[in-house]
């Protein structure tokens, strides 16, 4: 049975048909079932009822290194006031400024937006100063500066 039939109303009509057959195993085959998932519905229908066999609401998960807005706008000023300069020296200029980030940190920053090259910065600084007069829009990256689009 594919993942998403596999509802609270699934799991109750697996639960009633194993009480009018009187044989779990033969209930797990026909709604299929695995007898293992029949003994943990039942149980979670003991304890919480047909609310507790309902798909368990899953938060969306935040990894560990994740970069904050604030480092990143600041990784992106600092690519658009010195696209000549290296992830070093910018992870050496943010950790002075008390936003600590590794280089690779900042080269991840970079890959994320096509800013790897110098080449790439240089082009991208000069039309977001061009831009910059331009009304800005909730539609725009980080810092208002709308995310470059490079041809592959």
């Amino acid at each position: 049975m594919p993942r998403k039939a596999r509802s609270a109303e699934a799991k109750i009509r697996l639960l009633r048909l194993a009480e009018e057959l009187k044989s779990v195993s033969q209930a797990c085959c026909v709604a299929g079932f695995s007898r293992d998932s029949f003994y943990r519905f039942k149980r979670l229908y003991e304890i919480g009822g047909a609310r507790a066999l309902a798909a368990p609401l899953r938060r969306k998960s935040a990894p560990r290194n994740q970069i904050s807005r604030q480092i990143e706008q600041a990784i992106l000023e600092l690519a658009r006031s010195r696209p000549n300069s290296g992830r070093h020296l910018i992870s050496k200029i943010l950790y002075q400024r008390e936003l600590g980030i590794s280089p690779s940190g900042v080269r991840f920053v970079w890959l994320r937006w096509g800013l790897e090259t110098a080449r790439k910065r240089k082009t991208w600084a000069l039309e977001s100063r061009k831009i910059g007069k331009a009304e800005k829009t909730k539609s725009d990256g980080p810092g208002g500066v709308e995310r470059p689009k490079w041809p592959k």
